[in-house]
């Protein structure tokens, strides 16, 4: 017949007594140049710029064009609100060469105000050029309105679509798509699989400023109807340790809840003497569309009393407390080690700077 025994982890201290993200330009007089290749941008780069193309989508193109005097810029379809002509800085009566428009691209750029900036050349006569400059906004999201949110707060929403405040948008089908994919994810996570959201972008008074906004059709949660923790000793009252874990029957069918609970679950088990124990992974069985039963499987190991012989300046609760909190204890060769360690850390924040602290498990009959 086998006998399990149970050990004994012992840290033994000594301690002294001293302190220590083109259409076509619109038709016109003279001759148009299409500005529509980002390439024209990728060469060598101008006296004091970095060794890299200008950020973002942009298109630029003056064959036949270069060493006219721009006479004229103007702006196709302009933002309201906005003012890319004084934003591009392009000086009348410059001989227009690839820098001008390159440089006119990289101002707006840095103003953040746009998404997509095309210039396109056109030959006014005489020796004169016009550029037209073409932009797309970027829109930022200024503000977040939910309506029929009671399981996830705004907080919880914001966080799963990702939203920054004040950041940018592309204003695309695709864009709301992807935000409301996401957060009817989140939703799943949390049991409630008849979620269904929708999102929107609505103007505001300030340019370039939209509201994103999300209403949600939450449906009625999954739940589990019975939880049960298996693998679990005699000296374990199973009641007792589900609630202290977090977990009850009738809970929502959360998996993040979950997850959290395994690991107050080790937690526990460790308190109680099971520095050993394996957590494993949660199984569930439906009993119904809207119901479930839970099972953790935990194999707790054996049983470990952990003792400080030789410490007479710090209580055994203190040090506990102390060990604890940094996080749990194992009694595996490489924990030992580290408990030892944050041990000779303790003894040194109480100013005893001399303690030698020795660690080894052994078995108890």
């Amino acid at each position: 017949m086998s006998r399990v025994l149970p050990s004994l982890l012992v840290f033994l201290a000594a301690s002294s007594a001293l302190g220590q993200d083109v259409p076509d330009p619109a038709s016109g007089s003279g001759d148009v140049m299409d500005l529509s290749s980002l390439d024209m941008l990728e060469d060598v780069p101008l006296p004091g710029e970095p060794d890299h193309p200008v950020p973002g989508p942009s298109s630029v193109d003056l064959h036949g064009l270069e060493g006219l005097s721009v006479v004229e810029v103007t702006v196709e379809n302009p933002p309201a609100g906005f003012h890319p002509i004084e934003e591009a800085a392009i000086t009348l009566g410059i001989s227009l060469d690839r820098s001008v428009a390159r440089k006119a691209i990289k101002r707006l750029w840095e103003t953040g105000n746009y998404r997509e900036i095309d210039i396109f050349a056109r030959n006014k006569g005489g020796g004169g050029v016009e550029l037209v400059i073409r932009v797309e906004l970027m829109l930022r999201v200024s503000k977040v309105e939910i309506n029929g949110n009671k399981a996830m707060s705004k907080d919880d929403i914001e966080h799963a679509i990702d939203h920054v405040p004040d950041g940018t948008i592309s204003p695309t089908a695709q864009a709301l798509v992807a935000r409301r994919d996401k957060l009817n994810m989140v939703y799943r996570q949390r049991g409630y699989h008849e979620a269904n959201a929708t999102l929107r972008m609505e103007t505001t008074d300030r340019p370039g400023k939209v509201a994103l906004v999300i209403d949600v059709v939450e449906g009625r949660p999954q739940k589990y109807r019975n939880i049960r923790i298996t693998g679990l000793p005699n000296d374990i009252v199973h009641e007792k340790l589900i609630r202290e874990v977090g977990l009850k029957n009738r809970m929502v069918r959360d998996h993040a809840r979950i997850e959290e609970a395994m690991e107050k679950l080790q937690g526990a088990l460790a308190k109680r003497g099971y520095l050993d124990s394996v957590v494993g992974k949660f199984s569930e069985k439906g009993k119904g569309r809207y119901s479930f039963n839970l099972t953790i499987p935990v194999d707790v190991g054996i049983r470990t009393k952990l003792s400080f012989i030789g410490n007479r300046r710090l209580s055994k609760r203190h040090l506990l407390e102390a060990l604890e909190k940094r996080g749990a204890i194992h009694s595996t060769p490489g924990s030992l080690e580290i408990a030892r360690t944050r041990l000779k850390s303790i003894y040194r924040s109480a100013g005893l700077y001399h303690a030698q602290i020795e660690s080894a498990r052994i078995c108890a009959w």
